[in-house]
């Protein structure tokens, strides 16, 4: 049987067994390939802009800085548990806690995939108005 015809299994309310984890490094790329999107070259050049160099390079090693921590300790709970993003939320907040928290981490994904979204599409007008006028 193909990796591709294996049986899919959802761990969503239970550890994963530690033979179906998959790697750091897989992960990594994932998220690594997210935080380089459209948006953050836009905040970049914006940040840029209007704080100068200097202190913008201040704000995003500090800024990444934080984020690199949080995300840190988030992994360490993850990977020594096996459970879900969602149970680790659960255990932290409660059931209804987490129902909110979730919610909230919706909104901030969506408004995320809308600028990214907006980003691209000016993008792709101005490019299509140059070649065409």
């Amino acid at each position: 049987m193909s990796s591709f015809e294996e049986p899919k299994t959802d761990f969503f309310r239970r550890p994963v067994p530690a033979e179906r984890r998959v790697s750091g490094w897989e992960v990594a790329l994932v998220v690594y390939g997210i935080g380089i999107t459209l948006p953050i070259f836009f905040l970049g050049s914006e940040l840029g802009e209007t704080l100068g160099l200097r202190d913008a390079a201040i704000a995003f090693f500090g800024g990444c800085l934080l984020l690199g921590i949080l995300a840190s300790a988030t992994a360490i709970v993850g990977a020594r548990t096996g459970l879900s993003s969602y149970m680790i939320i659960e255990f932290s907040f409660g059931r209804d806690g987490a129902k909110i928290v979730n919610f909230l981490m919706a909104i901030a994904l969506l408004g995320y995939f809308g600028a990214t979204a907006d980003i691209f599409g000016q993008a792709v007008r101005d490019a299509v108005q140059s070649v065409y006028g």
